[in-house]
């Protein structure tokens, strides 16, 4: 494998709630991100972009965020969305990784 392939960057995962009616209605995903200031924004153009009266069903941000390393190629993907990406698991996927 290339050298360039093997090395691994700096990102930001936060975790995601999903919220139905207000009440917690179990894991949401995540976001990966390029920085912590790209973090917040993300979460905050999120809630900019909810409607005034909250819908039935929607995501909120934990307060789990935390720094990881990703390969070159997951950062390339992560920098090709706007301050971020976000990724929904399986619920066996989630917790063979240990996020609920």
């Amino acid at each position: 494998m290339e050298k360039s392939r093997q090395r691994s960057c700096g990102a930001v995962v936060q975790l995601w709630r999903k919220s139905w009616y207000g009440a917690d209605a179990g894991p949401d995903g995540f976001s990966l991100h390029l920085s912590e200031a790209d973090r917040k924004a993300y979460v905050d153009a999120y809630f900019d972009g909810m409607p005034e009266q909250l819908p039935e069903e929607y995501s909120i941000p934990t307060e789990k965020h935390y720094a990881i390393e990703v390969s070159i190629v997951t950062l390339t993907i992560i920098a090709a969305g706007r301050r971020g990406i976000r990724c929904f698991l399986e619920p066996e996927v989630r917790e063979a990784l240990g996020l609920g």
